[in-house]
């Protein structure tokens, strides 16, 4: 019968880590114990096993950062995306930067500030509201892959804040764009989107 302590000196014996003596003992028992032979065997293909799915892990890993790294040459932070854009370009009640109630049209927002496409080449982007909602609205600021770096919830009444683009992760330079709408989802049905780009550092 196996024991663990056999297991171990298997073990040892296939990291290199038995003496001379130990080692041709070793030997001399897997001609003569068929049972230690057979653990042998087991062990020795299960390390190969390991060794190979290691071998695949470190290989894949080393794709993975190759694939990233072609990605990150090829990307274009100042690229449109393509689907906010579209958005922008056929309804133009995104662009007119009014928050509107289907029911009701005095409760209506309009954004004086930031503009389209403003260039911030400081760490502050100021928002100031013309009129006020009942209801608090949410800000997102995503980049140009979709990706949401930043909320936050605008209480009512409030018609002026500042973002401090270090507030939120990978503020580099590059096309962003900013949402705004009710943060309730209920009341998300009741009012226009606004959503509009801005960028960081843009060479002009």
């Amino acid at each position: 019968m196996i024991s663990n302590k056999d297991t171990e000196t298997i073990h040892s014996f296939l990291f290199g880590e038995l003496s001379a003596e130990e080692e041709a003992f070793f030997k001399l028992r897997l001609k003569n114990d068929s049972a230690f032979k057979k653990e042998y065997e087991n062990q020795k293909t299960l390390q190969t096993i390991i060794r190979k799915l290691n071998r695949k892990k470190i290989i894949n890993k080393t794709l993975a950062k190759i694939s990233a790294y072609k990605k990150e040459k090829e990307y274009n932070p100042f690229a449109p995306y393509k689907i906010y854009e579209d958005a922008i370009r056929k309804n133009m009640r995104l662009r007119s930067g009014v928050v509107k109630s289907a029911n009701n049209k005095k409760f209506q927002i309009q954004i004086i500030s930031p503009e389209d496409e403003y260039n911030v080449t400081d760490e502050t982007l100021t928002f100031r509201l013309k009129g006020s909602l009942d209801v608090d609205l949410s800000l997102v600021i995503t980049n140009n892959k979709d990706e949401e770096l930043f909320e936050q919830t605008i209480p009512p009444g409030v018609t002026e804040f500042d973002i401090n683009l270090n507030d939120f992760k990978y503020s580099k330079p590059g096309r962003y764009y900013w949402k705004m709408k009710p943060k309730n989802r209920k009341e998300q049905k009741k009012y226009d989107l606004i959503i509009r780009v801005f960028f960081i550092n843009k060479e002009v």
